[in-house]
């Protein structure tokens, strides 16, 4: 098994590590969650990938995913026989972007059995293709798509799809004859998910939030941190996964590092504040940045301090 989690890898360690590996016997796990891939390092990745074809699960999570290597990140799904397993968690997945993995990967691969697409940005324009899988990949157990932008009519269909997809009336919804097939896991947003989702649908009932490339998003664009920050019901630990989900992959700037971490954990336990500090200095681009963000609370205050502390 295979681990750069948490860790800045570039494209020149690409090369050593698949130099490695074509010396290895048997399958692999590979693991590059918020391993801040950047294009170039991207491109070589999915590409060594291809030639490899070893892969059985491959985990990269919280990585921002570029629009312009997703073909070939389709075409290393459609000739690697052996995965098994894909998690794609919070790596800022459009409608426009899943359209793509689909066609040119998913659709095409025929023995992965649990995907984890979850904390993406996928609306209701991405249902065709997600019912398509769970229709027609009789491997596939489980898909996690929770955490996505999805209307409840949306939810309520796919759900559907998972109960029909060995049933004769999925058959006629599709217009075309499917094999029987095994009962699917599908992972949708739950109630307490759409309490949050429904904030940010138009009065059509659909997300607001427009089918956009990955590079053209900004904070504004996801499900809103001001409400998920300042909500007290959610469990801080969970306010943390979600802080990290949406700024994995990024740089962000010392003002929105001070912003989110006033508004959503000043008041905190210091346990609590020390996490979401480690979490955002990660995201801050130099020393010197984390420098200016400690400047930006008060003296001495708990919140300096534990800034301070990550960059000693």
């Amino acid at each position: 098994d295979i681990s750069v989690k948490h860790y800045h890898f570039t494209k020149d360690q690409v090369e050593g590590l698949f130099a490695a590996l074509q010396k290895k016997i048997g399958d692999l796990t590979l693991c590059f969650s918020d391993a801040r891939l950047d294009d170039e390092t991207q491109a070589l990745l999915f590409k060594s990938l291809i030639y490899l074809q070893r892969v059985s699960t491959l985990d990269l999570s919280e990585n921002n995913l570029s629009p312009l290597h997703i073909p070939t990140m389709g075409k290393m799904l459609s000739v690697t026989p052996t995965l098994v397993v894909l998690c794609l968690r919070g790596c800022r997945i459009t409608d426009s972007t899943w359209e793509v993995l689909c066609r040119d990967g998913l659709e095409r691969n025929k023995s992965l059995k649990r995907l984890d697409v979850s904390y993406n940005l996928m609306t209701d324009l991405s249902l065709d293709f997600i019912e398509t899988l769970i229709l027609t990949k009789g491997n596939l157990a489980t898909i996690d798509i929770s955490w996505n932008l999805l209307s409840v009519g949306g939810i309520a269909r796919l759900h559907r799809a998972a109960f029909d997809r060995a049933k004769p009336r999925s058959q006629q919804r599709m217009q075309r004859t499917l094999k029987q097939l095994p009962k699917i896991d599908v992972h949708a947003p739950d109630p307490e998910q759409r309490l949050f989702l429904m904030r940010h649908e138009g009065a059509s009932g659909l997300p607001k939030v427009p089918a956009a490339l990955a590079e053209a998003m900004s904070l504004d664009h996801y499900i809103s941190m001001h409400v998920l920050l300042r909500d007290r019901k959610i469990h801080p630990l969970l306010r943390i996964r979600l802080l990290r989900m949406m700024t994995s992959g990024k740089h962000i700037t010392p003002d929105m590092a001070a912003e989110q971490l006033t508004l959503g954990f000043a008041s905190e336990e210091t346990w609590v504040q020390r996490e979401a500090v480690e979490l955002v200095s990660s995201r801050l681009a130099s020393l010197e940045q984390r420098v200016v963000l400690s400047e930006k609370f008060a003296p001495g205050s708990e919140m300096s301090r534990l800034v301070i502390e990550t960059y000693h």
